[in-house]
């Protein structure tokens, strides 16, 4: 008995079959992929001074508002612009400059080996206390106690996010009047990137994908 077997059938059954696996292969992998970045959501300036107070303890010192600022808090979850202005005893600027960072910064430890291409800058220790709370807008004083003169101590430098140059470095062995103006917040989307040379082959990499 011969029984004829059409090839244009066949493929007609198994190319949805092959469809679905491909796709559930794509969505599983953008399921395990998920975010790398810590969003509470929107915070009030006093919501974003107890929980930058919580993860990096109270300033010892209060901070002078000059200005007060009428937009974007500054919090959690964020990309801040600023202006740093290191103070004389007169109160006027020694130097000055303009920074921008993410606080707090990109967690790449948890995906070693997956290229990143989100630079957070960075600001010395308790610094981001010393601002949560402030609104886009608005100026305030602060002075960064002195640190340790261990040799093995890290410089307390404002490393800016986006170009890598240092906008301003303290000096450790003394206490620093700043004048600090914030001149943007922004809410970043950061993310574990995947995308598919061929359906069976990802490449992943972590990027910011949008600003607002």
């Amino acid at each position: 008995m011969y029984i004829h077997i059409n090839p244009n059938k066949i493929l007609g059954f198994l190319a949805p079959v092959i469809l679905l696996i491909l796709s559930g292969i794509f969505v599983f992998n953008k399921l395990c992929d998920g975010s790398i970045w810590y969003d509470p959501g929107n915070l009030s300036p006093r919501m974003a001074v107890a929980l930058a107070q919580d993860e990096e303890g109270r300033a010892s010192f209060e901070p002078q508002d000059i200005t007060k600022g009428k937009g974007r808090v500054v919090q959690h979850g964020r990309r801040i612009t600023l202006l740093v202005e290191a103070l004389d005893d007169a109160g006027n600027t020694a130097s000055s400059g303009q920074m921008s960072f993410l606080y707090p910064p990109v967690d790449t430890d948890r995906h070693q080996g997956v290229p990143c291409q989100v630079q957070s800058g960075k600001v010395p220790q308790y610094f981001f206390t010393c601002i949560a709370g402030m609104r886009a807008g608005g100026v305030r004083r602060i002075i960064m106690p002195s640190t340790s003169r261990d040799p093995d101590s890290e410089p307390r430098r404002f490393i800016d996010a986006a170009t890598g140059r240092v906008a301003a470095e303290l000096p450790q062995d003394q206490e620093v009047p700043l004048r600090i103006t914030i001149l943007k917040v922004c809410r970043p989307a950061i993310k574990l990137v995947t995308t598919y040379s061929i359906p069976a082959m990802r490449n992943r990499r972590i990027m910011e994908l949008w600003c607002w």
